[in-house]
């Protein structure tokens, strides 16, 4: 008869080995997840002082036609949403359509910025079509 306890044994040791490996980069996730907790927090803080107006900023050297420059993305976003819900893409080409200056940057970019921004402020949301719509109640930003 054949005695398999040592490749047992070396069996259970392999294991032991693999547990404890895992073990070690578990608590390195672990200690990964903490340090990445701690600067999503204070990139939040950041983000929650800053309002949209401070953000995306007319350009007053390039005419607007839809608002003579004066007036800001976010504001402009929730006037074209104060009727009806619309596309990124919608928005997009009315902001264009109105000479929106976005000077050098991607117009989809800033606008779909912007949205994620009013969203974040609970002013609009992004619903399962993928269009955007003004939140019911939410404080409209100035």
């Amino acid at each position: 008869m054949l005695d398999i306890r040592p490749e047992l044994r070396e069996r259970l040791k392999r294991n032991q080995d693999r547990r404890e490996k895992l073990r070690q980069e578990l608590a390195e996730l672990d200690t990964n997840d903490e340090g990445l907790r701690t600067v999503l927090e204070s990139e939040t803080a950041i983000w929650n002082k800053l309002s949209p107006p401070q953000l995306i900023l007319p350009q007053p050297d390039i005419p607007a036609n839809g608002n003579n420059g004066a007036g800001t993305l976010p504001e402009l976003l929730q006037e074209l949403l104060a009727n009806r819900a619309q596309t990124m893409e919608e928005l997009k080409t009315e902001l264009t359509r109105r000479e929106y200056p976005f000077g050098e940057k991607s117009p989809g970019r800033v606008v779909n910025f912007a949205l994620v921004n009013l969203q974040n402020h609970g002013v609009a949301r992004k619903r399962e079509d993928d269009s955007w719509e003004l939140v019911e109640g939410g404080r409209p930003i100035n």
